[in-house]
């Protein structure tokens, strides 16, 4: 069963990222404030992204996934 729109807004980064198969991440999302608040990175910018990922030091096959 899909999740309805409604649910992302309970769905947890580590569940999201775990469907990419990149949960490795999760924590350091967590402390930089998605942890719930999933919907932020539909926000962000492909520059805002770059930068994020570069933060998180996220390999070159898992940016491609994210």
């Amino acid at each position: 069963m899909e999740d309805s729109p409604q649910d992302l807004n309970k769905m947890t980064i580590f569940k999201l990222l775990k469907g990419f198969k990149l949960q490795q991440y999760s924590n350091k999302m967590c402390q930089l404030g998605f942890k719930q608040d999933i919907y932020k990175l539909s926000f962000l910018s492909h520059r805002e992204r770059d930068d994020l990922m570069e933060l998180m030091n996220m390999l070159p096959g898992h940016r491609e996934r994210m």
